[in-house]
């Protein structure tokens, strides 16, 4: 009959392995210690951050209100009215222009109104001592050299003329320009438009 031996592992080897691993990782965790506490803390995050600023003026933009009262010329030179107003959208892009038509010194005006994109703006030749001040005021230039006359453009914050490809005649037929009004008619929107037609309280 054969026999056999139960045989078991020593307890203290495992101990002595068990406290071995443990004290190698409080040495890697305390050296990691180190390590952070000499690093920058990182910048807090802000839950609102601010939007980006724009320092100066560019040299293709103009001043909404300096557009106000710049006249408008018709298919033959000629003025037929200045604009009176602006309309842009929700996104900031001006997509209508109000057109004072006919009148006298600014009374008897019928507002017509006309897409942006239907009008072109112009300048006028000017002296190169009008167009060497520097963008955003201050001093000249050191050279004399005159700046650019989109730059000139930009210091006026507006074209000189605008031009609008239609006669008097056809502004004089032209419908008025209706602004939205404060209860009544609901406002038709625009096809695509996903702005409600409800009248405005």
């Amino acid at each position: 009959m054969s026999s056999f031996r139960l045989t078991t592992t020593p307890v203290e080897p495992r101990i002595a392995a068990v406290s071995t691993l443990l004290a190698s990782a409080l040495a890697v965790a305390w050296l990691l210690g180190r390590a952070a506490a000499g690093a920058p803390e990182p910048a807090p995050v802000s839950a609102n951050p601010a939007p980006p600023f724009h320092a100066r003026q560019r040299a293709t933009e103009w001043r909404a209100p300096r557009l106000i009262g710049v006249e408008v010329d018709g298919l033959d030179g000629r003025p037929v009215g200045r604009v009176e107003d602006l309309l842009m959208t929700h996104d900031g892009v001006i997509e209508t222009v109000v057109i004072g038509v006919g009148g006298f010194l600014g009374f008897g005006t019928k507002p017509v109104a006309v897409p942006f994109a239907a009008l072109a703006f112009r300048m006028d030749a000017r002296p190169a001592t009008l167009i060497d001040e520097p963008l955003g005021g201050g001093a000249a230039p050191a050279d004399g050299k005159p700046s650019c006359a989109a730059t000139a453009e930009a210091v006026r914050g507006r074209p000189d003329r605008v031009a609008l490809p239609a006669t008097a005649a056809q502004l004089r037929s032209a419908p008025s320009f209706a602004y939205a009004r404060a209860a009544g008619p609901a406002v038709a929107a625009a096809p695509g438009d996903a702005a409600s037609a409800a009248p405005y309280q």
